[in-house]
C-alpha cells in the first residue's frame, strides 16, 4: 500500500487488549475513495473475500461453541455436586466463555473491515453487526420461546439463519424446523386476527351509521312531544360524528392489502359524511 499515504480509516478496536496489534495498511483502512483513486479494487475485492471467510469461521466457531456451553451446563446440573467439583467445573465454564468473547470479536473486526470496503450490496444482509442478545444458544431460544406467554416479537438469533453457514447437524436442523412450523402458525393466527379486526372496524362504522339514520328519521317525524324532535336530530349528529371519527381511524386498515377482506371494503362507506347514511 505504499504512495497512499498513512490510512485514512484505521480499524477501530483490537481483537484481543493482550496481543500486540499492528496497522496492516490493508485496503478496509482506507475510504472507498481512496481505493478507487489509487486503482485498487482487485486488491479490496480479494480483502473482501477473505473477510467473508473470516465472518463465516467465526459465525461457525461461535455456534459450536454456545452448542458446547449447553451441553456443559446440563452435564454439570445433572452430574456434579459438592463445593470441589462445582468449583472446578465453573473455571472450565469461564474458559468457555472467554472463547465465546474471542470468537465474536474476530467476527466483530472482519465484520467492521467487510462494512467498511462496501463492495457487495448483499453484505449487510448476511453479515450484521453481532449484539449481546445475539449470542444465544438455538436450543436455548426454542425452551425461552416454549415457555413464555403472550404475543410479541419473536425472532430466532440471526447467527443461527445466517446464509452463509449450512447448518450441518441434525439438532440445529430439526430445531429450525420446529422454529419454522411455529412461525408458519403464528402468521396464520396473526392473518386471522386481522380479518376479526376489519370485521369489528366495518360492523362498528355501519352501526353508528345504522343508529344516525335511525334518530334522524325519528327527527322527522311528525306529533312528537316538545323537544323530542331536536333530541333525536341531536342523538343523529352525535353518532356521524362517531362514525366519522371511526372512519378516519379505519380506513387505511381497511384498504391496506397485507390481510384483504374484499367483501368488507365492498360495504365500506365511500367517505365519513352524514351524506353516505342510507
Amino acid at each position: 500500500m505504499a504512495g497512499i499515504g498513512e490510512p485514512d480509516h484505521p480499524e477501530k478496536e483490537d481483537v484481543s487488549k493482550t496481543s500486540s496489534h499492528h496497522e496492516l495498511g490493508l485496503p478496509s483502512s482506507y475510504l472507498k475513495e481512496t481505493i478507487q483513486g489509487c486503482g485498487l479494487n482487485r486488491v479490496a475485492a480479494l480483502e473482501g473475500k477473505l473477510r467473508r471467510a473470516a465472518c463465516n469461521e467465526a459465525l461457525h466457531e461461535l455456534r459450536e461453541l454456545l452448542g458446547l456451553k449447553t451441553l456443559a451446563l446440563r452435564w454439570k446440573r445433572k452430574n456434579l455436586s459438592g463445593k470441589v467439583a462445582t468449583t472446578r467445573a465453573e473455571a472450565s465454564l469461564k474458559v468457555h466463555q472467554e472463547k465465546v468473547v474471542w470468537a465474536k470479536a474476530e467476527y466483530q473486526q472482519s465484520w467492521q473491515a467487510l462494512m467498511q470496503l462496501r463492495l457487495n450490496s448483499d453484505d449487510p444482509h448476511t453479515y450484521r453487526e453481532l449484539k449481546q442478545e445475539d449470542i444465544k444458544n438455538l436450543k436455548e431460544y426454542l425452551e425461552i420461546e416454549s415457555a413464555e406467554l403472550g404475543d410479541g416479537i419473536r425472532e430466532i438469533p440471526w447467527i443461527w439463519r445466517a446464509a452463509s453457514i449450512k447448518n450441518k447437524e441434525e439438532w440445529q436442523i430439526e430445531a429450525l424446523r420446529v422454529e419454522w412450523f411455529r412461525s408458519r402458525q403464528r402468521v396464520k393466527q396473526w392473518e386471522e386476527e386481522l380479518i376479526l379486526l376489519k370485521k369489528d372496524m366495518l360492523m362498528a362504522v355501519r352501526g353508528f351509521e345504522v343508529l344516525a339514520t335511525k334518530w334522524q328519521w325519528k327527527s322527522e317525524v311528525g306529533g312528537l312531544e316538545s323537544g323530542m324532535s331536536k333530541y333525536a336530530a341531536r342523538q343523529a349528529w352525535f353518532h356521524c360524528k362517531l362514525k366519522a371519527k371511526l372512519f378516519h381511524k379505519c380506513d387505511q386498515h381497511i384498504k391496506d392489502k397485507v390481510v384483504q377482506l374484499k367483501w368488507a371494503e365492498s360495504y365500506w362507506p365511500a367517505n365519513s359524511t352524514a351524506k353516505s347514511i342510507t
